[in-house]
């Protein structure tokens, strides 16, 4: 196998890599490879994929798809996803026949797909197709044309079928990219390929009338044109025999019917590619036989350009033979001289200088007597010329020999060196004025250098070099002229010095900086230009520089101020534009950064009320130092000797141009570490007062002078008649909206929020409250203390509203001595009556410290419900101030609008006092209601119930009082009291002999969140040892999940204690299975829905079937409430309920009662 090209080196064979699991597959892939190629293997897909990015990396993949751990599939989108692979071409082998498969592996990017088992000559061919493929790809190639001459702008594809579907398909998919030509039948497409437009590919039907596919494949084939063209069959025939057949008349491809349209583009483009890849051979084989040709004609040319004259000399005869050549070095011609032939006594005598004859012929003998038969010698003489004239000639040779090894003639050339030969007169005459040039290299106004092109080190430089640089000669010899480069100027001096050492450019000219020790710049005009050396000596080139410090100064302070002047012009733009002091100072920072061209730039205004100096903007390049800064002046350290204090202090600025050596700097040193040489800082003075300074930041040396400042002053003045203006607007859309005195929102603002919150309500469904607040008596403080006193007990007020509400938004100040407050997502009314209750008393019970002494002041409050009282903000304030007004006319502290509200108000108020009553006079009972084994049949337990037996009208059933418990907080003591007597009552029934059954208390959230819950339960039953075994508490499902990790926790401290703990309204809460398995419980109830539709439909019992189930799952018994029918009581037992509870046994019943009828044999 020859080279084929991949820049490699000598002997190298392309490397293939072959995946495939199988052995006896790998091993013949191996087998028909091995000879050719350099081929490598893998088994899995990992494997392959480590090989593939291995150096040296494959030209070439054979991948199989079935491989273990992932597929070829898998291998194949990972090597195109990767830039290191993605070049490589992949050819699929496989034994998945299915045409959906080839198209798969084409569409990912697979270069081909042949089947198993496999042809080896198939193979081969593949194999090499692509690797040429690819090599062409990768080296650039002449345009391939036309006969006419014009490269094709669009490739041409013939389709040759006599189904219209099918050529409609083929058009539809491929005429973006090709020029689409058509035939439906044999002889037409004959045509066609043979006519002046004839197609660059055809896809050619196997099975068409009159004359069949191979046919027209054949006949194309049979002509010199149509042989180039590549032929792809389009075929429902999968049988091999049939493609060998395509192949033995020259076809380039089968494609199976039905087709994938990415398979017909990839094979179409592939096909495309070889057929330019074989016009490319011919027109590079027709130009290299043409430059054969030219070869013999080209030498003999090249020696005549050369100025070489051939020649030879027979020993035998002692005669020259001499070329016309030779002749043209004695500038004559071959008749003038007498012919080609010459006898060597005359050839001296006429054309060899008399002083170098004898030379000549000394080593003409030397030659003749050498044993050596490769004998050679190279002279320089001179010749003499038909007009006499002396030239210098170098004059090789060598002897040729017989077999017997003697001499029989010398084979020479000569070449006119006059030229050099003068050119070596002209070194002596230079190297006598070597010394001429050293001393004006020494004393040259310009600096001078010789510098190594490869390594960059100075080789020899003078004085004034070096004095520009700032080093002596010494050191300047032991750096390259990279390290004294300015980094800012390193870049584009390199790819300047690159292009030069290339040769792409013959020297340059630019301007830079070299950095001195002392870390300052110097600017210099620099001239670069290659110096001519000896072949063997390393490459130099010639650095003459300039000092344009000053020059570059002027130029750079008036860029600096055309800087400034355009800076000044932004930032006035800005004032102009923006009305938040923040994006002001933000965006004045910026600019005097990228606009102004500062190092850094920052900001600083005085807290009115801390007076300390806060930094509120930064822009600059260096955010350590300007975080180092603000951290300092934001310390409790004394920063009244800073240069930002000073200048606010004194109102005056103050200018450092040496930041290392100013003491007035206190950071000076990390100030130069980050490139700051210089800085102002200027007062912002508003109304003759300083509010703020501006600090400018510069990277130069004694940068700020008289121009810049007048400029800067400007510039502060503008900056601080921004923030005069900024503020008195923000003082007036302040007054807009808020109350000056006490900060709260003003009517108008507070009507806005109100609408606001309205929206909010009745997306949710609940209510809003507007509460209208009169401070009683303020007149008369106001009249009697003074206004001063009156406002400050205002602003009291405002404060003590705030902190008690928690949010300033939910207050406003309506008039002199009226503030509102708006209460929203109010879910019940009784809440809105707890919360102003709270309020009012809190109020009246609070002094307020005013002029050294303390004031109670009462509240009148009036109150309008959204929507009941007003669907708008006004209503509701027009109806809110009327309710307002009725409590003050009839000395309520509070009153609602509606009349309905102010009712429930006295009924709750009234039913809370008879509830503190019942407390007191023991007027709560429990009734119990059993709960029975199904099993068994036996009573178990007991759900304990609180009653009231209210003296006024009898028994009391829970849901009339327990919400009103709740809301006042007298749930502790009813529910401690419950606690208590559950126990009482279950400790009274085993002394007594009674069966032990448990007696279940339910326990309320605000029980179960109460901090001292736990101990409480502690101490309830360390009156009795048995007193925990014999209670139960029932907690809703809802409740534990309210704030299930604490709830856990205590309920895993009552585990602990052995008092059984049972799930209620199981079903209801949304709990989820993870946390239900974490839950320290022992029972779960399930609620009384869920056993009423457990007999109306398969979905209900279903429900009540998986509760049972997943309660068992987790080790827990399974207790059914609200069970009223022995349909319900026997479908409960036959789904493995444990007990039940419910009117069917009984209802809750007194004690006395409960012990005769279910304990009592």
């Amino acid at each position: 196998m020859t080279d084929l090209g991949f820049d490699k080196p000598d002997g190298d064979k392309p490397r293939i890599l072959v995946v495939d699991d199988a052995s006896d597959n790998l091993h013949a892939m191996m087998s028909m490879l091995g000879d050719s190629y350099a081929v490598t293997a893998a088994i899995s897909g990992i494997k392959a994929l480590e090989l593939a990015v291995h150096k040296p990396q494959p030209d070439l993949i054979l991948l199989d798809i079935k491989i273990p751990d992932i597929d070829g599939y898998e291998v194949l989108r990972r090597l195109k996803i990767d830039s290191l692979t993605a070049d490589i071409p992949v050819i699929i082998v496989t034994s998945l026949s299915e045409s959906e498969d080839e198209a798969r592996g084409l569409r990912m990017g697979a270069a081909d797909y042949i089947g198993k088992p496999v042809n080896p000559d198939w193979l081969k061919l593949r194999v090499l197709t692509q690797l040429e493929l690819r090599r062409y790809r990768r080296k650039p190639m002449l345009p391939v044309v036309s006969p006419d001459g014009i490269p094709p702008e669009k490739f041409s594809v013939l389709v040759v079928d006599d189904v219209p579907e099918n050529i409609h398909q083929l058009i539809s998919a491929l005429s973006d990219e090709y020029r689409i030509m058509v035939a439906d039948n044999g002889p037409k497409a004959i045509e066609m390929v043979l006519g002046s437009t004839p197609p660059d590919l055809v896809l050619l039907d196997i099975l068409m009338p009159d004359m069949d596919g191979f046919e027209v494949c054949r006949r194309i084939k049979a002509t010199e044109l149509g042989n180039q063209i590549p032929v792809i069959f389009l075929s429902m025939v999968e049988e091999s025999w049939e493609k060998l057949r395509g192949f033995s008349i020259g076809a380039a491809d089968f494609i199976t019917k039905p087709f994938d349209i990415h398979e017909v583009r990839a094979r179409i483009r592939t096909h495309l590619e070889l057929s330019l890849l074989h016009r490319f051979f011919e027109q590079t084989v027709s130009q290299r036989t043409a430059a054969l040709k030219q070869s013999d004609s080209q030498l003999s040319e090249a020696l005549k350009i050369a100025k070489v004259g051939y020649w030879e000399y027979e020993f035998a005869s002692e005669k020259f033979l001499f070329n016309d050549q030779y002749y043209s070095l004695h500038k004559i011609t071959a008749e003038e001289a007498g012919g080609y032939h010459m006898p060597s006594a005359d050839f001296v005598r006429r054309y060899v200088h008399p002083e170098d004859a004898p030379v000549v012929c000394q080593n003409i003998k030397r030659a003749f007597e050498s044993v050596d038969p490769n004998y050679s010698a190279a002279i320089e003489t001179r010749i003499l010329s038909g007009n006499g004239e002396i030239i210098w000639v170098d004059v090789r040779f060598k002897v040729e020999s017989n077999t017997a090894g003697q001499a029989i003639r010398l084979q020479g050339i000569s070449q006119n060196i006059s030229a050099r030969k003068q050119t070596e007169q002209i070194e002596q005459t230079l190297r006598a004025s070597d010394e001429r040039f050293k001393t004006m290299f020494v004393q040259a106004p310009l600096g001078i250098a010789f510098i190594d092109s490869l390594s960059g080190n100075h080789c020899e430089v003078n004085s004034r070099f070096a004095a520009i640089a700032g080093r002596s000669i010494e050191e300047m010899l032991s750096l390259n002229w990279m390290q004294i480069t300015h980094p800012d100027d390193l870049q584009a001096d390199l790819e300047q010095m690159a292009l030069l050492n290339a040769g792409k450019i013959n020297g340059y000219q630019m301007e830079k900086r070299y950095v001195r020790p002392d870390n300052s710049s110097v600017w210099i005009n620099m001239t670069i230009s290659p110096l001519n050396v000896e072949d063997k000596e390393p490459p130099r080139h010639l650095n003459m520089i300039e000092d344009i410090t000053e020059r570059k100064s002027v130029e750079s302070k008036i860029k600096y101020l055309n800087r400034v002047y355009a800076m000044l012009s932004d930032i006035n733009s800005l004032i102009v534009r923006v009305q938040d002091r923040n994006e002001l100072f933000r965006e004045a920072c910026r600019i005097a950064v990228e606009k102004g061209g500062f190092h850094m730039a920052m900001l600083c205004i005085v807290d009115r009320q801390t007076k300390k100096i806060v930094p509120v903007a930064t822009a600059g390049q260096d955010d350590e130092l300007l975080n180092s800064i603000k951290d300092f002046l934001g310390s409790n350290k004394d920063v009244s000797n800073t240069m930002v204090a000073t200048v606010i202090r004194e109102k005056q600025f103050i200018v450092s141009n040496d930041s290392l050596n100013d003491p007035r700097i206190l950071f000076g040193k990390k100030y130069v570490e980050c490139g700051v040489r210089s800085m102002v800082v200027l007062p912002l003075i508003v109304a003759d007062e300083a509010v703020g300074a501006l600090a400018l930041y510069s990277g130069e040396f004694e940068f700020f002078h008289e121009e810049e400042l007048k400029l800067l002053i400007e510039l502060a003045d503008d900056i601080s008649f921004a923030i005069d203006y900024i503020d008195k607007q923000d003082k007036l859309d302040y007054l807009a909206y808020y109350d000056a005195l006490t900060g709260l929102a003003n009517r108008s603002f507070f009507s806005e929020r109100i609408v606001q919150h309205m929206d909010s309500t009745v997306c949710s469904g609940n209510k809003l409250a507007l509460c209208l607040i009169d401070l009683e008596r303020f007149k008369n403080i106001n009249d009697s203390l003074g206004r001063s006193s009156g406002d400050e007990l205002l602003r009291l007020a405002a404060d003590w509203l705030t902190n008690h509400t928690g949010d300033v938004k939910l207050l406003a100040r309506l008039d002199a001595d009226h503030f509102a407050l708006l209460l929203p997502e109010i879910k019940r009314e009784g809440d809105v009556i707890r919360l102003i209750e709270d309020m009012v008393q809190a109020f009246n019970d609070y002094s307020f410290r005013l002029n050294d002494a303390d004031f109670r002041i009462a509240t009148k409050v009036g109150i309008a419900l959204f929507p009941d009282d007003g669907n708008n903000a006004d209503t509701l304030f027009k109806n809110a101030e009327a309710a307002l007004k009725k409590a003050k006319a009839g000395g309520e502290h509070y009153l609602f609008y509606t009349q309905k509200m102010n009712e429930a108000v006295i009924s709750k108020l009234t039913l809370e006092n008879h509830l503190r009553q019942a407390i007191d006079n023991e007027e709560f009972v429990l009734y119990y209601q059993p709960k029975m084994d199904l099993l068994s049949g036996q009573i178990r337990c007991a759900e304990a119930l609180i009653r009231w037996n209210d003296p006024r009208t009898g028994l009391v059933f829970p849901g009339q009082f327990i919400p009103i418990l709740e809301e006042t907080g007298l749930i502790y003591e009813v529910g401690r009291w419950a606690l208590h007597k559950a126990i009482a009552d279950n400790l009274r029934w085993r002394k007594a002999g009674l069966p032990a059954i448990r007696i279940a208390v339910n326990v309320s959230a605000l029980q179960l969140h109460r901090q001292s819950f736990i101990s409480e339960i502690e101490e309830a039953v360390a009156l009795d040892a048995q007193a925990a075994q014999g209670l139960e508490l029932e907690i809703t499902e809802s409740m534990i999940m309210e704030d299930i990790e604490r709830n856990i926790d205590s309920l895993k401290a009552i585990r602990a204690m052995g008092i059984t703990i049972a799930i209620d309204d199981f079903g209801t809460g949304f709990s989820s299975l993870s946390y239900l398995s974490k839950l320290p419980v022992n029972t779960l109830k399930i609620d009384r829905a869920f056993v009423v539709e457990m007999t109306t439909g398969s979905e209900g019992l279903a429900l009540v079937a998986t509760i049972i189930n997943l309660a068992h799952a987790f080790k827990l018994k399974v207790v059914a409430e609200g069970v009223e029918t022995e349909e319900q009581s026997s479908m409960l037992r036959v789904l493995g309920c444990d007990e039940i509870q419910g009117f069917l046994l009984s209802k809750a019943v007194p004690c006395e009662e409960f012990e005769t009828k279910f304990l009592v044999p």
